[in-house]
């Protein structure tokens, strides 16, 4: 069995109990684990079978993956490893998947009927059929899978690894491996550029952006941000990367063109997963440690309001017409839904524990 590097609260402070220290806890607990291998194969048995009876085809386009009113969500449950999908427009859930160990990140591919999910304890990422969710073929990583990411244009499958250094990437037509390079000492979240020419990855063991050439596949710039560098989301509208830095408690604004950091925006304590509303206009920012979410101003690059959400506020998603915000409430089973004209929260889907991340899906 792998060891792994503990995350301590003295790193993160109280983030520990509700958030990244679940990856850590998996360094100890006696589930059996898959045993990792030197690289990612696509004939793994699955941990928990199951019968796919058609291989839908996997598109791609340039357009985020935001949904229209009407359309279902998905939500991670950590180490629980539950995946589940919602409906937010009438606040219930549509189906509950039960077979991964863990459930970090969520991947979606816009137009497809498939989405993939990190396994951090089994060293895996999960490709999952979403018409119903279905636990589907597991991809071994050799390290273990806590961000995947599809590159805009359909080439690539991409993976953080948390703990452990390293960036993977798979064919995403064929899923077979496609290379290994080394980012950092602790990758956690990434984004792509909107043409998926480069990917940019929030290196928390150095406090650094990562800047990866997808062509070449290798670093070409690291860029120097906040303590506790963790997530990102893109500017659907301007060639900006908005990155959390956790300890800092703020908000980064890196530029494209220089890769340069031009501007901090002060949030609340401990910011973890930015979303984007599709006009580009705002900036929803959950922060972990005081239970809200600052909205920004893209325009000014200020918080113009503070919203207050459930307790541990970490993953979130805007729809495609930018009126509601859904918020994984990570210290109570819970997705809240926000009405983004007021900040209210209008409905809570409930009975999800450990709710980590969530993306609209159709």
């Amino acid at each position: 069995m792998k060891s792994r590097r503990r995350i301590t609260a003295a790193v993160v402070g109280t983030f520990v109990a509700g958030a990244l220290a679940c990856i850590s806890a998996c360094s100890t607990s006696s589930r059996p684990r898959a045993t990792p291998t030197e690289e990612a194969t696509s004939t793994l048995s699955p941990v928990q079978s199951v019968t796919i009876t058609q291989t839908p085809t996997i598109t791609t386009t340039l357009t985020p993956t935001y949904c229209t009113t009407g359309c279902r969500a998905i939500v991670s449950h950590g180490l629980s490893g539950d995946l589940t999908i919602i409906q937010p427009d009438t606040a219930s859930v549509v189906t509950l998947a039960v077979g991964m160990a863990d459930s970090f990140g969520i991947a979606t591919v816009p137009g497809s009927a498939y989405a993939f999910a990190g396994d951090t304890y089994n060293y895996q990422v999960a490709r999952l059929d979403l018409g119903p969710l279905l636990y589907a073929t597991p991809y071994q990583t050799a390290g273990q899978a806590f961000c995947p990411a599809v590159q805009p244009g359909g080439s690539y499958l991409y993976s953080t690894s948390g703990l452990s250094p390293t960036l993977r990437r798979w064919n995403l037509s064929t899923l077979a491996p496609a290379g290994a390079i080394n980012a950092g000492t602790g990758p956690y979240g990434m984004v792509f550029s909107l043409n998926g020419s480069r990917a940019y990855v929030c290196d928390y063991g150095t406090n650094n952006v990562l800047v990866v050439d997808t062509q070449a596949f290798t670093v070409i710039a690291t860029v120097p941000a906040g303590n506790g560098t963790y997530w990102a989301a893109h500017d659907p509208v301007q060639p900006r990367v908005y990155v959390s830095a956790l300890v800092t408690n703020a908000l980064l604004v890196l530029d494209e063109t220089s890769n340069t950091i031009i501007a901090t925006v002060v949030t609340g304590i401990q910011p973890t997963h930015p979303s984007v509303d599709p006009a580009g206009t705002r900036i929803y920012v959950p922060n972990f440690g005081t239970n809200n979410v600052s909205v920004v101003d893209t325009g000014s690059l200020t918080v113009i309001a503070t919203w207050p959400v459930g307790a541990g506020p970490i993953g979130s998603a805007v729809s495609s017409d930018g009126s509601r915000l859904l918020v994984c409430e990570g210290n109570v089973p819970a997705v809240a839904i926000v009405d983004t004209s007021s900040g209210a929260v209008i409905g809570t889907v409930s009975g999800l524990p450990g709710a980590w991340a969530v993306a609209y899906v159709r």
